[in-house]
C-alpha cells in the first residue's frame, strides 16, 4: 500500500513539473535609486561644503535568473547580477576667504550580486501573464565610488527587490517581459562619521526602477 501511495505521489509530482516547465530570463533596464536619510554626508571639504539637495539619479539595473518550477504557477528564481545605486548632491562650498561657491557631483558604487526568491503567476492567459516575485539580494561593491577609503567594497551588503512582471510569450520558447520592480536595502550600506561630527550618517539606498526581459 505504502508502495502504491509514494508511485503516486511521485506521478502527481511530475505531473505538475511537467505542466508548467522552467525558464530562464534576462533582465535590463534602469533604476532611480535614492537614499532614506538626507542628508548623507560623505566628504570632508578643506574649508567646508553644505550640501542643499541630494536627488534620486537614473542608474543601470540587470540581472539574468534561472527559475525554476514548482508546478501551479510557483517559481523559485536563483541568479546574479549587477546594478549600480547612488544620488545627485547640489550644495555650496566655501573658497577660502568666506565666499561660497555652488557645487554639483554625483555619488555612484557599482554592485555585482546573487538572487534567490519565490515568485508566482498571479494571471495566465493565453500568450499573456502577469508574475510577482520577492528576490533577497546580498551584493558587494566592485567599485570604491568616490569615497575615501572604500567603506562598501568587499563587504557583503543585503538588499530586497519586489517585481510585479507583464509577460508576452511569442512562442513555447521566446517571450518578452516588462518588469517595475522596488528595491531597498535591509541595512545601511555605509555609515561615515567626518571629524568635524559626532553624529555617523548613513547611506541607506532606495530605489524604483523598470526592466525590459528576454524569457527564454
Amino acid at each position: 500500500m505504502r508502495k502504491i501511495i509514494v508511485l503516486f505521489l511521485l506521478f502527481i509530482t511530475s505531473s505538475i513539473f511537467a505542466q508548467t516547465k522552467s525558464r530562464v530570463s534576462i533582465n535590463g533596464g534602469f533604476c532611480a535609486t535614492d537614499l532614506y536619510s538626507k542628508f548623507f554626508i560623505w566628504r570632508e571639504c578643506d574649508e567646508g561644503c553644505h550640501p542643499t539637495e541630494q536627488r534620486a539619479k537614473l542608474l543601470i539595473d540587470t540581472k539574468v535568473l534561472f527559475e525554476i518550477s514548482l508546478g501551479k504557477g510557483f517559481y523559485i528564481p536563483i541568479g546574479f547580477g549587477c546594478n549600480q545605486k547612488g544620488f545627485s548632491e547640489k550644495g555650496l562650498i566655501n573658497n577660502g576667504a568666506g565666499t561660497y561657491s555652488p557645487y554639483s557631483y554625483s555619488f555612484v558604487e557599482s554592485f555585482i550580486g546573487s538572487y534567490i526568491g519565490l515568485s508566482y503567476d498571479l494571471l495566465r492567459h493565453a500568450k499573456y501573464s502577469i508574475n510577482f516575485s520577492q528576490l533577497f539580494n546580498p551584493e558587494i561593491a566592485i567599485d570604491a565610488g568616490i569615497l575615501n577609503p572604500p567603506y562598501t567594497r568587499y563587504r557583503i551588503l543585503y538588499s530586497t527587490q519586489t517585481n510585479l512582471s507583464f509577460q508576452y510569450d511569442i512562442s513555447d520558447k521566446l517571450g518578452f517581459r516588462l518588469t517595475p520592480f522596488f528595491q531597498t536595502s535591509l541595512s545601511a550600506y555605509e555609515t561615515v562619521t567626518l571629524y568635524f561630527s559626532k553624529k555617523p550618517s548613513y547611506w541607506s539606498p532606495y530605489g524604483v526602477g523598470l526592466t525590459f526581459g528576454l524569457l527564454l
